[in-house]
C-alpha cells in the first residue's frame, strides 16, 4: 500500500441555505444606501494551498471556478479594520456570520447573503472607511453560531474546515463598487482512503483513526475554534481524544480504477516540537454495519513525488493518500 501526499482539495459540504435563517442578530438589516454614502463590494473566491514544501505540488494556485458546478457555504464578517483585531465591530447590524452562499457556474461565482428579513446578493459599506472581511467554510446550518471571528467552533471529520481574511483600505472603497478577492487556506490536514469492494452493494459505514498512545497521550483533536483573525487554531486538552471517527454509509465502487475516497480532516496531531511521528496510528473499518477484523497501520514514511520522506507530523494544508 503505497502513501502519497499532495495538495487538499477543497471539498466543502453542499448545504442548502434558508433563506430566511436566522444569523444571530434580531435586528433588521438596512437595504443598501440609495444616496451616495456607501460602494457595493463585488466578493471573488480563490483557493490557496499554503505554505511550500519540498512534498507539495507546486505551479499555479486553483481557484473556486476549476472545481465542479455547485453551492458552497460561508459564514462572513464584515468589520471595521483593526491594526490589533480584537473588537470585531461590524460596519452593520447583521454583518456578523452572514450565512453566506456562492453558487459556481460557467458564469461564473454568484453569492446570497441571508439576513432575518432579506436575502441580498450584495454587501455594502461606507465609503473611504476602511474594513476587515473574515470568512470561513462550512457554515453549519444547524447549532449554537459562532459570535466572533476568533472562536469559530470546528469539530475533526468530514468537513474541510477553510478560513480567510481580508483588509481593504479605504482609499480603496470608492466608486459605486469595487472588486474584493478572498483568499481562502485550508486549516486541517487530511487524510484521504481510497477503497474499492470486491462485491457490488458493499457500503463503508465508518472509518475510525485511533492513536495507539490513547493511553499515555491523547494526541488527536476532536474539536476546537477557529481564530479567522490569526489564522490560528485554538487548541486545548479538553479537545483532545484518542480517536476520529467518521460515519458515511456509502456505497463502494466495485471498479478498481474508480476507487471511492473517503476524507477525514483534523487539526495536526500534538506531537512534541522535535519529535516525528513514528507509525503508531492506525485506520479501522466498518463494513456493511461490521467492523473489519485488520487494521491497518499508517507508516511513518510517505512516497512523496517519487521520493521516500518521513512525514514528521501530519501538517495543515497537506493530504495523506492511502490507495
Amino acid at each position: 500500500m503505497n502513501i502519497r501526499i499532495d495538495n487538499i482539495l477543497f471539498a466543502p459540504l453542499l448545504l442548502a441555505l434558508s433563506l430566511f435563517a436566522a444569523c444571530g442578530q434580531e435586528e433588521s438589516v438596512p437595504f443598501p444606501d440609495e444616496g451616495n454614502g456607501e460602494v457595493r463590494l463585488d466578493l471573488s473566491a480563490r483557493m490557496s494551498a499554503g505554505g511550500t514544501m519540498e512534498s507539495r505540488a507546486t505551479g499555479n494556485e486553483p481557484v473556486f471556478d476549476d472545481f465542479a458546478d455547485g453551492s458552497y457555504s460561508f459564514g462572513a464578517w464584515v468589520c471595521y479594520h483593526e491594526e490589533d483585531p480584537k473588537d470585531f465591530v461590524p460596519t452593520k447590524n447583521g454583518y456578523a456570520n452572514i450565512p453566506t452562499a456562492m453558487t459556481v457556474s460557467d458564469d461564473g461565482q454568484s453569492w446570497l447573503y441571508t439576513f432575518p428579513n432579506r436575502p441580498a446578493t450584495s454587501l455594502n459599506v461606507s465609503r473611504h472607511i476602511p474594513i476587515d472581511i473574515y470568512m470561513f467554510s462550512p457554515r453549519p446550518t444547524t447549532g449554537t453560531q459562532a459570535e466572533r471571528p476568533d472562536a469559530v467552533p470546528f469539530t475533526s471529520g468530514s468537513s474541510d474546515w477553510m478560513w480567510a481574511k481580508t483588509s481593504v483600505e479605504g482609499g480603496t472603497l470608492t466608486g459605486d463598487n469595487v472588486s474584493v478577492p478572498i483568499k481562502f487556506s485550508h486549516a486541517m490536514t487530511c487524510l484521504r482512503v481510497a477503497i474499492t469492494a470486491k462485491h457490488p452493494g458493499s457500503s463503508l459505514t465508518s472509518i475510525t483513526l485511533n492513536d495507539r498512545k490513547s493511553e499515555e497521550s491523547k494526541r488527536l483533536y476532536a474539536s476546537g475554534l477557529l481564530d479567522l483573525a490569526k489564522q490560528e487554531l485554538v487548541l486545548g486538552d479538553k479537545d483532545r481524544t484518542g480517536q476520529v471517527k467518521v460515519s458515511y454509509n456509502t456505497t463502494l465502487s466495485t471498479d478498481p480504477a474508480k476507487p471511492t475516497y473517503f476524507y477525514l480532516f483534523m487539526p495536526s496531531p500534538a506531537i512534541s516540537e522535535g519529535e516525528i511521528y513514528e507509525g503508531d496510528f492506525t485506520l479501522s473499518f466498518v463494513f456493511n454495519n461490521n467492523a473489519a477484523k485488520t487494521e491497518f497501520t499508517i507508516p511513518k514514511t510517505i512516497n512523496a513525488e517519487g521520493k521516500p520522506m518521513e512525514i514528521g507530523n501530519f501538517e495543515a494544508g497537506k493530504r495523506y493518500t492511502y490507495r
